[in-house]
């Protein structure tokens, strides 16, 4: 099923998929839990025939960005920023907004990663300095107010 509000980004080795999980409120309308911005990447395997590339949603790695996160990415003065870390029910995650390197130089590589030792997954998409400052600016401008239940 197609949902709606949802930011793709497909590149020839990964992809990825922003979406918002709103806020939950109480039976009064007040805020009883934030939301966040849900970060879903995979994998791309080739080319359909129409030439549309092709990525292994089933095979994905989620990651859920809070509130807390969005600070500590936007916190410049912390030499961990841009670098997020989630350990839930025993399942370790990373997020990381990185420049990129080599022949990804003047990009940006987000990485996220699940597990640990040899069961640790890693896909890495791409991003055009454009993408990651419309990624940024939609996270901040767009997501955080309805992650606080502010719209």
């Amino acid at each position: 099923m197609e949902r709606s509000g949802v930011l793709k980004i497909y590149k020839s080795t990964g992809a990825a998929q922003f979406s918002l999980i709103p806020c939950r409120r109480d039976d009064r309308g007040y805020v009883s839990k934030e939301g966040a911005v849900l970060v879903e990447v995979a994998k791309c395997t080739g080319k359909s025939a129409d030439g549309n590339i092709i990525a292994d949603w089933g095979n994905k790695i989620n990651f859920a960005i809070n509130m807390a996160d969005l600070c500590n990415l936007m916190d410049e003065a912390n030499p961990k920023a841009g670098r997020l870390f989630h350990n839930f029910k025993g399942t370790s995650k990373s997020l990381e907004f990185q420049p990129g390197q080599g022949k990804y130089s003047g990009t940006f590589m987000l990485q996220v990663a699940s597990g640990s030792g040899g069961d640790r997954k890693q896909i890495a998409v791409p991003l055009t300095n454009g993408e990651y400052q419309m990624i940024m600016r939609l996270l901040i401008g767009v997501a955080a107010p309805k992650l606080l239940g502010w719209d």
